[in-house]
C-alpha cells in the first residue's frame, strides 16, 4: 500500500514539474540580494506575448535564509538583443512587495539580454544592478491548420475502420 501511494505521489509531482514555469536567478555581486525572473510561456517565441514577473529577495549575510523586500522599489528594465547595445526596449515601474509584472513581445528570433536594475523608493538616488538574463527567443510557429488535420483525419478514419474490422470479427 506505502509503495503505491508513493508511486501515485511522484506521478503527482512529476506532473506539477512539468507544467510549471520555472525561472532564472541572478544575485547582485555583493550577495545582498537576489532577482528572480520568472516567464510565461518559458520559452519565448517570437511575435508571441510573453509575461514576466520579477521578484526581489533580500539575503542574510553567511545563511542559507532570505527575506521578501517589503519596502517599495522602483524598477529598469532594459531589452537588448546579444550583440547590439542599443537598447530595443525600456521599462520603469514600481514594485510594490518585492514583485514586479510585465509582458514583452519580442519582434525577433535569437537571443536577448535582459537587464534588471532596482532602487529602494526611500533611496532613488542608488540603483543595485543584476547580472544579465539570457534569453533564447524562438522563430515564429508557421500556422498550418489545413495541412495540420490530415493526419488526425486520416487516424481517425484509419482507428474507425479497424473497429468495425475488430467488432466484425467479434461478431
Amino acid at each position: 500500500m506505502i509503495r503505491k501511494i508513493s508511486i501515485f505521489s511522484l506521478i503527482i509531482l512529476c506532473a506539477g514539474i512539468a507544467y510549471a514555469n520555472g525561472g532564472d536567478m541572478r544575485v547582485t555581486d555583493d550577495g545582498k540580494f537576489l532577482a528572480l525572473l520568472s516567464k510565461a510561456p518559458y520559452t519565448p517565441r517570437q511575435g508571441v506575448q510573453n509575461n514576466m514577473l520579477v521578484s526581489f529577495l533580500r539575503l542574510k549575510q553567511g545563511e542559507m535564509h532570505h527575506e521578501a523586500v517589503h519596502e517599495p522599489v522602483l524598477v529598469k528594465i532594459r531589452i537588448t538583443k546579444q550583440g547590439h547595445s542599443q537598447e530595443i526596449a525600456h521599462m520603469e515601474g514600481r514594485a510594490e512587495g518585492g514583485i514586479h509584472e510585465f509582458s514583452y513581445t519580442f519582434a525577433d528570433a535569437g537571443i536577448h539580454e535582459i537587464f534588471v536594475d532596482v532602487a529602494f523608493a526611500s533611496n532613488p538616488g542608488v540603483w543595485i544592478s543584476f547580472p544579465d538574463y539570457m534569453i533564447d527567443v524562438q522563430p515564429a510557429l508557421e500556422t498550418k491548420t489545413t495541412l495540420a488535420i490530415i493526419p488526425m483525419v486520416g487516424a481517425f478514419i484509419l482507428g474507425s475502420i479497424s473497429m468495425g474490422f475488430l467488432m466484425y470479427k467479434r461478431g
